[in-house]
Protein backbone atom coordinates (compact mmCIF):
# COMPACT_ATOMS: atom_id res chain seq x y z
CA UNK A 1 0.00 0.00 0.00
CA UNK A 2 1.32 4.06 -0.98
CA UNK A 3 1.69 5.95 1.78
CA UNK A 4 -1.09 8.58 0.90
CA UNK A 5 -3.53 4.81 0.71
CA UNK A 6 -2.63 4.28 4.12
CA UNK A 7 -3.12 7.74 5.43
CA UNK A 8 -6.42 7.74 4.24
CA UNK A 9 -7.45 4.26 5.91
CA UNK A 10 -6.35 5.67 9.05
CA UNK A 11 -8.63 8.85 8.34
CA UNK A 12 -11.45 7.14 7.72
CA UNK A 13 -10.86 4.59 10.75
CA UNK A 14 -10.55 7.65 13.07
CA UNK A 15 -13.53 9.26 11.53
CA UNK A 16 -15.71 6.07 11.71
CA UNK A 17 -14.47 6.20 15.42
CA UNK A 18 -15.26 9.43 16.30
CA UNK A 19 -18.45 9.28 15.02
CA UNK A 20 -19.22 6.10 16.69
CA UNK A 21 -18.70 8.11 19.54
CA UNK A 22 -21.02 10.62 18.95
CA UNK A 23 -23.59 7.97 18.38
CA UNK A 24 -23.29 6.35 21.47
CA UNK A 25 -23.10 9.91 23.34
CA UNK A 26 -26.45 11.42 21.69
CA UNK A 27 -28.07 7.89 22.50
CA UNK A 28 -30.99 8.08 25.04
CA UNK A 29 -31.91 4.26 25.29
CA UNK A 30 -31.27 1.31 23.87
CA UNK A 31 -29.19 -0.47 21.48
CA UNK A 32 -29.91 1.46 18.17
CA UNK A 33 -29.45 5.34 17.72
CA UNK A 34 -32.89 5.20 15.79
CA UNK A 35 -34.59 4.26 19.13
CA UNK A 36 -33.06 7.73 20.30
CA UNK A 37 -35.93 10.46 21.58
CA UNK A 38 -35.97 13.75 22.59
CA UNK A 39 -39.06 16.29 24.00
CA UNK A 40 -42.36 14.55 24.29
CA UNK A 41 -40.98 12.03 22.22
CA UNK A 42 -39.44 10.05 25.39
CA UNK A 43 -42.73 10.39 27.60
CA UNK A 44 -44.95 7.91 25.40
CA UNK A 45 -44.18 4.72 23.26
CA UNK A 46 -46.79 2.79 20.81
CA UNK A 47 -45.08 -0.37 21.69
CA UNK A 48 -45.53 -2.73 24.83
CA UNK A 49 -42.65 -2.88 27.86
CA UNK A 50 -40.82 -6.00 29.27
CA UNK A 51 -41.85 -6.05 32.64
CA UNK A 52 -45.27 -3.97 34.27
CA UNK A 53 -44.91 -0.03 34.21
CA UNK A 54 -44.12 1.81 37.24
CA UNK A 55 -47.81 3.61 37.88
CA UNK A 56 -45.96 6.15 40.10
CA UNK A 57 -44.12 7.17 36.26
CA UNK A 58 -47.26 7.78 34.85
CA UNK A 59 -48.13 11.58 35.53
CA UNK A 60 -51.11 12.75 33.93
CA UNK A 61 -53.80 13.65 36.92
CA UNK A 62 -51.23 16.32 38.40
CA UNK A 63 -51.88 18.29 35.47
CA UNK A 64 -55.24 17.70 35.10
CA UNK A 65 -57.64 20.66 35.47
CA UNK A 66 -60.63 19.76 37.79
CA UNK A 67 -62.92 19.84 34.23
CA UNK A 68 -61.75 20.33 30.26
CA UNK A 69 -63.21 23.55 29.01
CA UNK A 70 -61.02 24.46 26.16
CA UNK A 71 -60.11 22.47 22.89
CA UNK A 72 -58.27 22.56 19.63
CA UNK A 73 -59.40 20.89 16.17
CA UNK A 74 -56.64 20.81 13.69
CA UNK A 75 -57.44 19.97 9.95
CA UNK A 76 -54.94 18.15 8.16
CA UNK A 77 -54.60 18.62 4.42
CA UNK A 78 -51.96 17.05 1.96
CA UNK A 79 -50.02 20.80 1.16
CA UNK A 80 -48.65 19.26 -2.03
CA UNK A 81 -51.75 18.04 -3.72
CA UNK A 82 -54.67 21.37 -4.80
CA UNK A 83 -57.41 19.20 -4.23
CA UNK A 84 -57.09 17.99 -0.30
CA UNK A 85 -56.05 22.22 0.49
CA UNK A 86 -59.15 22.85 -1.58
CA UNK A 87 -61.11 21.08 0.75
CA UNK A 88 -59.44 22.07 3.66
CA UNK A 89 -59.86 25.95 2.84
CA UNK A 90 -63.75 25.15 2.04
CA UNK A 91 -63.98 23.41 5.68
CA UNK A 92 -62.13 27.01 6.67
CA UNK A 93 -65.47 29.32 4.93
CA UNK A 94 -68.11 27.07 6.12
CA UNK A 95 -66.78 27.63 9.63
CA UNK A 96 -66.20 31.14 9.19
CA UNK A 97 -69.39 31.48 7.86
CA UNK A 98 -71.19 29.87 10.67
CA UNK A 99 -69.33 31.77 13.31
CA UNK A 100 -70.46 35.05 11.24
CA UNK A 101 -74.46 33.72 11.21
CA UNK A 102 -74.38 32.68 15.22
CA UNK A 103 -74.54 29.19 15.22
CA UNK A 104 -71.55 28.60 17.29
CA UNK A 105 -68.47 30.41 18.11
CA UNK A 106 -65.18 29.22 17.06
CA UNK A 107 -61.85 30.53 16.21
CA UNK A 108 -59.84 30.48 13.22
CA UNK A 109 -58.02 31.83 10.85
CA UNK A 110 -60.40 34.10 9.09
CA UNK A 111 -62.20 35.50 12.11
CA UNK A 112 -60.73 38.63 12.92
CA UNK A 113 -62.30 41.60 15.40
CA UNK A 114 -64.87 42.30 12.48
CA UNK A 115 -66.78 39.06 13.51
CA UNK A 116 -66.01 39.13 16.68
CA UNK A 117 -65.42 42.78 18.18
CA UNK A 118 -63.29 41.67 21.44
CA UNK A 119 -61.31 39.05 19.51
CA UNK A 120 -57.12 39.34 19.70
CA UNK A 121 -56.76 38.54 16.44
CA UNK A 122 -52.83 38.80 16.09
CA UNK A 123 -52.30 35.47 18.17
CA UNK A 124 -54.98 33.37 15.98
CA UNK A 125 -52.60 31.18 13.92
CA UNK A 126 -51.99 31.03 10.61
CA UNK A 127 -53.11 28.39 7.45
CA UNK A 128 -49.97 26.21 7.54
CA UNK A 129 -49.31 25.06 4.14
CA UNK A 130 -46.16 23.32 5.65
CA UNK A 131 -45.64 20.94 8.74
CA UNK A 132 -45.19 23.21 11.57
CA UNK A 133 -45.09 22.19 15.74
CA UNK A 134 -46.12 18.70 16.07
CA UNK A 135 -47.92 18.27 12.77
CA UNK A 136 -46.70 16.57 9.89
CA UNK A 137 -48.92 18.08 6.90
CA UNK A 138 -50.62 21.57 5.68
CA UNK A 139 -53.33 22.04 8.65
CA UNK A 140 -55.29 24.69 10.76
CA UNK A 141 -56.12 25.13 14.12
CA UNK A 142 -59.50 25.59 15.36
CA UNK A 143 -60.43 26.55 18.98
CA UNK A 144 -63.66 25.76 20.67
CA UNK A 145 -64.61 26.12 24.24
CA UNK A 146 -66.84 24.02 26.54
CA UNK A 147 -69.15 25.82 25.84
CA UNK A 148 -69.56 25.71 22.02
CA UNK A 149 -68.11 21.97 21.83
CA UNK A 150 -71.31 20.01 21.20
CA UNK A 151 -72.31 21.73 18.17
CA UNK A 152 -67.99 22.16 16.73
CA UNK A 153 -67.90 18.17 17.48
CA UNK A 154 -71.16 17.57 15.20
CA UNK A 155 -70.38 20.30 12.63
CA UNK A 156 -67.08 17.92 12.20
CA UNK A 157 -68.62 14.75 11.62
CA UNK A 158 -70.77 15.58 9.04
CA UNK A 159 -68.31 18.46 7.09
CA UNK A 160 -65.39 17.07 7.29
CA UNK A 161 -65.36 15.30 4.06
CA UNK A 162 -62.30 12.75 3.92
CA UNK A 163 -59.90 14.84 5.84
CA UNK A 164 -58.40 14.11 8.72
CA UNK A 165 -59.34 15.67 12.14
CA UNK A 166 -57.01 15.74 15.02
CA UNK A 167 -59.03 16.83 18.78
CA UNK A 168 -57.18 17.24 21.72
CA UNK A 169 -58.27 19.21 24.95
CA UNK A 170 -55.96 21.90 26.18
CA UNK A 171 -54.40 21.52 29.48
CA UNK A 172 -50.67 22.43 31.05
CA UNK A 173 -49.58 18.27 29.90
CA UNK A 174 -49.13 19.07 25.77
CA UNK A 175 -47.87 15.55 25.11
CA UNK A 176 -50.58 14.15 27.00
CA UNK A 177 -53.17 16.22 25.42
CA UNK A 178 -51.53 15.48 21.92
CA UNK A 179 -51.18 11.54 22.43
CA UNK A 180 -53.10 9.85 25.64
CA UNK A 181 -55.93 12.79 25.29
CA UNK A 182 -56.18 12.98 21.51
CA UNK A 183 -58.80 11.64 19.27
CA UNK A 184 -59.15 11.58 15.80
CA UNK A 185 -62.35 11.94 12.83
CA UNK A 186 -60.75 9.99 9.96
CA UNK A 187 -57.41 8.46 9.46
CA UNK A 188 -54.70 9.23 12.45
CA UNK A 189 -51.68 10.93 11.41
CA UNK A 190 -48.25 9.77 13.33
CA UNK A 191 -47.39 13.16 15.30
CA UNK A 192 -44.00 14.84 16.30
CA UNK A 193 -43.69 14.41 19.99
CA UNK A 194 -40.51 15.72 20.36
CA UNK A 195 -41.47 19.43 20.66
CA UNK A 196 -44.21 19.20 22.95
CA UNK A 197 -43.55 19.11 26.34
CA UNK A 198 -44.86 17.09 29.55
CA UNK A 199 -45.78 20.24 31.77
CA UNK A 200 -45.04 23.71 31.31
CA UNK A 201 -45.72 24.32 35.67
CA UNK A 202 -48.27 27.11 34.81
CA UNK A 203 -52.38 26.66 35.70
CA UNK A 204 -54.00 27.24 32.09
CA UNK A 205 -56.07 29.76 31.27
CA UNK A 206 -58.22 30.40 28.39
CA UNK A 207 -56.44 30.90 25.21
CA UNK A 208 -58.87 33.69 24.42
CA UNK A 209 -59.49 35.62 27.66
CA UNK A 210 -61.21 38.19 26.06
CA UNK A 211 -63.80 36.55 25.33
CA UNK A 212 -64.58 34.77 28.71
CA UNK A 213 -65.35 31.53 27.70
CA UNK A 214 -63.67 28.48 28.29
CA UNK A 215 -61.40 28.56 31.50
CA UNK A 216 -62.09 32.21 31.32
CA UNK A 217 -65.76 31.49 31.04
CA UNK A 218 -68.68 34.14 32.65
CA UNK A 219 -72.31 33.89 32.10
CA UNK A 220 -72.70 37.64 31.31
CA UNK A 221 -70.05 37.16 28.27
CA UNK A 222 -71.72 38.45 24.89
CA UNK A 223 -69.94 35.41 23.61
CA UNK A 224 -72.05 33.00 25.97
CA UNK A 225 -74.60 30.72 24.31
CA UNK A 226 -77.53 32.45 25.41
CA UNK A 227 -76.04 36.05 24.17
CA UNK A 228 -74.74 34.94 20.86
CA UNK A 229 -76.67 31.72 19.40
CA UNK A 230 -78.50 32.98 16.53
CA UNK A 231 -78.80 36.44 18.22
CA UNK A 232 -77.65 38.32 14.66
CA UNK A 233 -81.07 37.10 13.16
CA UNK A 234 -83.01 38.76 16.13
CA UNK A 235 -82.18 42.18 15.68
Amino acid sequence: LTCQTRLFMMATTLFQFVMLLVVIDSKQYGDNVAYGCSGGACLATSHAFKSPINESEIDYESTSPSEILEYHFHVYFFQDNSVSVNAAKYIQTQLISAVTNHEFLVVLNGIDDTILPDLNASIVPDFNMQPIGPHPCGSFEVWVPKQYFVETLSWFMINRGYLSILLHPLTPNEAEDHFGRAMWLGQPYRIDLTVLVADDGHIRGSEYPELKLGYDYNVDSIYAPQNWLYSSNQN
